[in-house]
């Protein structure tokens, strides 16, 4: 009867071990995937402004500067210029 008892706490172990670690999973992927659509828009943001859809910007705009500047005071790091420039 106690192996049975310990079999079942195991079983049940195991049961809420999976449930956790298959929810912090989607939470990653969401995560992920939530990540890259917004980087996808932010870079299609840049071109549409900076660039007017042009494959260069006109010389002299500084829109990704002022952009990674205040973007980093607000968020931290992964927000500078040659960042900006890769979403491109």
């Amino acid at each position: 009867m106690i192996d049975n008892i310990s079999n079942n706490e195991e079983i049940l172990y195991n049961d809420a071990v999976s449930i956790i670690d298959t929810g912090r999973k989607r939470v990653v992927e969401s995560i992920y995937n939530e990540t890259t659509k917004s980087y996808y828009a932010l870079g299609r943001l840049i071109i549409v402004n900076e660039q007017d859809g042009n494959i260069k910007a006109q010389y002299g705009k500084n829109i990704i500067q002022n952009l990674s500047k205040k973007l980093t005071l607000k968020y931290g790091k992964g927000f500078s210029v040659s960042t900006q420039k890769n979403l491109l």
